[in-house]
């Protein structure tokens, strides 16, 4: 599951601190994020599928997907927050656009399904907290909602079975 407060300690815990140029900071930022999502992005979709030799529907109801990760962010050296924020939330989309939601063969074993991109709609904001650790959140929080409203649907193959899984929540 997806916490804010999770997200923001994982990037905390890369080593960000200790960084002295912004390449390599935003590096450890975008890793830490990326590695905090394939690790607890939980993706349900309710599944629908038909035998279509026999048209018996299959028993399985519900796919569990995870995702995959890739993609680069760059420093937008930008003086105005509001247009570096736009331009960070830009990037961010576009390389979230690159992530391959599959499904979890340890959760969902015998399921192969078209793999599909996350569409995000990442979209940062200037917040008014005035601790580090408040605005690192809100942060997270914002990265977070834009994933959740990335909802791709999936078609493919289940056992015998032919049919689509449609997107049910991500926690």
């Amino acid at each position: 599951m997806m916490t804010s407060s999770g997200m923001a300690d994982a990037i905390k815990n890369s080593g960000i601190q200790n960084c002295t140029e912004a390449d390599d900071a935003l590096n450890k930022f975008w890793n830490a994020v990326k590695n905090y999502i394939e690790s607890n992005l939980d993706a349900t979709y309710s599944w629908v599928g038909v035998n279509p030799e026999s048209g018996v529907p299959d028993p399985v109801v519900v796919v569990k997907c995870k995702v995959k990760t890739s993609g680069t962010l760059a420093p937008c050296r930008l003086n105005n927050a509001d247009s570096a924020l736009a331009a960070m939330s830009a990037q961010m989309n576009a390389s979230a656009a690159t992530w391959v939601l599959s499904p979890d063969t340890t959760k969902s074993p015998g399921f192969y399904l078209s793999p599909a991109f996350i569409i995000p709609t990442i979209s940062l904001s200037t917040s008014h907290l005035t601790d580090s650790n408040s605005a690192l959140e809100f942060v997270c929080k914002q990265i977070i909602n834009g994933i959740k409203m990335a909802t791709p649907t999936l078609a493919g193959n289940h056992a015998a079975f032919s049919g689509t899984a449609t997107f049910m929540n991500i926690i």
